[in-house]
């Protein structure tokens, strides 16, 4: 199986402050792949460096075969689609934010076509969006503006391309949202078709629901694989400083963590 995106001795510094220190990683094409860490660990940071937001001091991103830093941002953008942990205003309505996913492919002041609009309404149903249209989306709650979000992201990715060969990067996607919301909204993401990065809190929503998981720490990878192999008691109680049993969870079969008290360093 070929990869989507090959992350190559990536470091970046700032202000003397190493934020991420000589990471280098593979995802294959088609894999739903979770980024756990503590707070600082170095996730956003990462994510922010496959997508050109950042510019990282050495290594190199290649998606899709090419360094995308040989690229323009806006073949990029073809490509890749960010989805973000928290929502600046949109004074729009969400069959407009829906619609923003063909900018990365329009030229100045191109009119959209009978094609761009059926993808539209096609991102919208896929989302079970059509009764939330016309609404603007400040209005809505957190879950459905994610949703939008997600359905811009398929316009985004889906203009005239396959999403197979597509990369959707998401970061805390389910912070603030109650527990049905969370899992709604990742079994959405999941059965999209295209590669998925996404940066999650909760460790056991992470095995539930990723092919793979990696570790960051300190701005380091610490592991990359299955849930298995990623989340042990070990691992988990030195990384996150909390004591920790893994139980097989009984419907998905994936390890189940359960916390107790935090470790006491007397």
């Amino acid at each position: 199986m070929s990869s989507i995106i090959d992350v190559r001795q990536l470091s970046w510094h700032i202000n003397n402050k190493t934020i991420l220190d000589d990471i280098s990683f593979s995802i294959n094409k088609g894999k739903f792949v979770g980024v756990i860490g503590v707070n600082g660990s170095g996730k956003t940071s990462l994510l922010r460096s496959l997508c050109r937001v950042i510019t990282p001091s050495a290594g190199k991103v290649i998606l899709n075969g090419c360094d995308i830093w040989q690229q323009s941002a806006i073949d990029v953008a073809k490509q890749v689609a960010v989805v973000s942990q928290s929502n600046a205003p949109m004074p729009y309505q969400v069959k407009d934010v829906v619609a923003m996913g063909l900018i990365p492919h329009k030229k100045l002041f191109e009119n959209t076509n009978a094609s761009d609009h059926t993808l539209i309404k096609s991102a919208i149903e896929q989302l079970d969006l059509t009764d939330l249209e016309h609404n603007d989306f400040d209005t809505l709650s957190g879950g459905e503006q994610q949703r939008v979000l997600i359905a811009r992201a398929i316009v985004q990715l889906g203009y005239k391309n396959s999403l197979a060969n597509q990369l959707l990067i998401m970061d805390e996607p389910t912070n603030h949202l109650d527990i049905h919301y969370q899992i709604d909204l990742l079994k959405r993401v999941q059965q999209l078709g295209c590669s998925v990065i996404v940066s999650l809190h909760d460790l056991n929503m992470a095995s539930a629901c990723c092919d793979e998981i990696i570790l960051v720490n300190n701005g380091k990878i610490v592991i990359q694989g299955s849930p298995q192999e990623v989340l042990t008691p070990a691992r988990i109680s030195d990384i996150y400083q909390v004591n920790v049993d893994v139980i097989e969870h009984p419907q998905h079969k994936r390890p189940h963590l359960l916390f107790s008290e935090q470790l006491n360093h007397d």
